[in-house]
């Protein structure tokens, strides 16, 4: 069961017997989620009319640390290369999540920007899409805490639910984005 896995791998449940692990499992369930957001890398303004440009570097993907918590994180071996391990770690989370996940080793890419501003000026945002990947402890639908006297596999239980896991992926989708700056007129424009 895939919970009881899961389980065995927390601090604290690891030295519990096998029937307590099995009764944990029935009552308590991990809930995955995937979210993505855009994360605003910077912004300028500039008055026009003239030409703007500007070169900035990107980083996308997870290091080897991130990519194994990710494996970890949903009951993977975390022994392999980092490459494969994200390849699993992406099609894996994309099953338990019912979503598209990608995670990619870590590279950078640099991204040049050019604009012609016009006379009202222009906003310019670099924006970076991230995907949230979450791992939540807690009860099933439906089920109870046993009655007093409390299970041992209780406190654990309470300390894994504190510790619920996010863990943000920088995707590689860069958006950069422009508009007219206040009083310079026009609708916004994006690229």
């Amino acid at each position: 069961m895939f919970t009881r896995r899961l389980l065995a791998q927390e601090p604290g449940f690891g030295t519990l017997a096998p029937s307590q692990l099995d009764a944990a499992s029935r009552v308590l369930t991990f809930r995955l989620g995937h979210v993505q957001r855009r994360r605003l890398l910077w912004v300028v303004s500039t008055d026009g009319p003239s030409q703007f440009t500007d070169e900035r570097t990107v980083r996308v993907g997870v290091s080897e640390e991130p990519a194994r918590e990710l494996a970890t994180t949903i009951g993977l071996e975390a022994k392999l290369d980092i490459p494969f391990l994200a390849a699993q770690a992406s099609a894996q989370w994309s099953r338990l999540t019912r979503s598209t996940i990608s995670v990619n080793t870590e590279s950078e890419f640099t991204r040049t920007l050019s604009y012609d501003v016009p006379e009202g000026g222009l906003d310019i945002a670099l924006w970076q899409l991230e995907s949230q990947l979450v791992r939540l402890l807690e009860l099933r639908a439906g089920a109870a805490l046993p009655p007093d006297p409390l299970p041992p596999w209780v406190e654990p239980a309470a300390t894994a639910r504190a510790r619920s896991r996010v863990i943000t992926v920088p995707t590689n989708v860069v958006r950069v984005l422009t508009r007219r700056a206040p009083g310079g007129g026009g609708d916004a424009a994006g690229t």
